[in-house]
């Protein structure tokens, strides 16, 4: 590496102003989140993003620092102290245009590595856009494809509000027995537990190649993830579709409308557990959520969600709604202990 730059680690939570300002003007040309003709991030918003986080996940990033102060890259670990999935490291890398191909990616890798390693992690898993600079470093360094995943998403204004309708219409006939529960914000306590239930669901979608087990949340563990999400100021809506005889949790469906980067919202998980499917409530769910953000909130643009390329149920739901791939990630996994061998040639 030949670009004389500084690197540090820091806690995700204790990053200061001035890195959060020359991250997010970093990122707005970097993140994989990201396409072309987008706003920039803006500060405020990437600041509560990368400082509040639920009690069980810690977040630490390596910060390479040119000598003029600009912020020529970044690496990020992310670890997770739940039961499932303990094998696990999360890391990203950016680097700025103009310092590619100098050995920096590597060396951010390579800094931040050791962090997941003394946390007792063996793989490390990540995402990089296919065709894009990112997919190619991944490849160099020798971390393998476990699955390509769309990413997806719709103008506000393209939102078929006419066929949305009809969906939660058809509800009325193919879905008598349900009836749907909308919840802002955090769940409450007696719904805590249902929803860990409910949401196992998203174990059902296909994961491919990808060296994971199951997902479980505990009570507390949703808790604390609802309370980060609300101390980030973000707003939460959660539309649960219930079992009427039985008052179970059938369905589930979330988006996530950030404080401050407002024109772009995120679809979070949506499904239908097996005793339940075949009533269109997977359409149900999403058309009332999404026909709530047309009436109330008209200064949102764009959804944006992920969706496996090998799931094709909900990909025709996204695909009747008016979402259309902007991208496709491939999730990247590779064994921590002979990466760092290899980027040690490397750098």
């Amino acid at each position: 590496m030949d670009l004389g730059a500084h690197v540090e680690l820091v806690a995700c939570a204790d990053l200061e102003d001035e890195a959060v300002r020359a991250l997010a003007e970093l990122l707005s040309t970097t993140s994989m989140f990201r396409s072309s003709g987008d706003p920039p991030i803006s500060a405020p918003q990437l600041a509560v993003d990368e400082r509040i986080n639920p009690a069980w996940m810690r977040r630490t990033r390596a910060l390479a620092w040119g000598g003029s102060g600009q912020l020529l890259g970044t690496s990020v670990v992310q670890l997770e102290d739940r039961a499932d999935n303990r094998h696990v490291a999360g890391v990203e890398v950016d680097v700025a245009p103009g310092a590619r191909r100098r050995g920096l990616g590597a060396h951010l890798l390579e800094t931040i590595l050791p962090v997941a390693v003394a946390d007792g992690r063996r793989l490390c898993m990540g995402s990089a856009p296919e065709g894009e600079p990112g997919a190619a470093f991944a490849a160099a360094v020798g971390l393998e494809v476990g699955q390509r995943e769309h990413r997806n998403r719709v103008p506000t204004a393209d939102l078929p509000r006419d066929e949305l309708l009809r969906w939660v219409a058809a509800a009325q006939h193919e879905a008598p027995g349900y009836e749907l529960l909308s919840v802002d914000g955090p769940l409450p306590d007696h719904l805590l537990e249902p929803y860990a239930e409910a949401v196992a669901v998203m174990n059902d979608a296909p994961i491919d190649a990808l060296d994971l087990e199951d997902v479980t949340f505990s009570a507390d563990e949703l808790r604390s993830a609802h309370e980060a999400i609300a101390r980030r100021g973000t707003e939460r809506w959660t539309v649960l579709a219930l079992h009427r005889e039985s008052g179970a949790i059938a369905g589930l469906t979330e988006l996530f409308l950030p404080a401050h980067d407002r024109w772009l919202v995120e679809q979070g998980d949506t499904g239908v557990l097996a005793p339940h499917r075949g009533h269109g409530l997977g359409r149900w769910l999403k058309a009332v959520n999404a026909l709530r953000l047309l009436d109330e909130r008209p200064d949102v643009e764009v959804i944006q969600t992920w969706n496996a390329s090998t799931n094709p149920h909900m990909l025709a739901i996204n695909h009747a709604m008016g979402f259309r791939a902007v991208g496709v990630e491939a999730l990247v996994q590779g064994d921590i202990e002979p990466l760092l061998e290899r980027l040690g040639r490397l750098t």
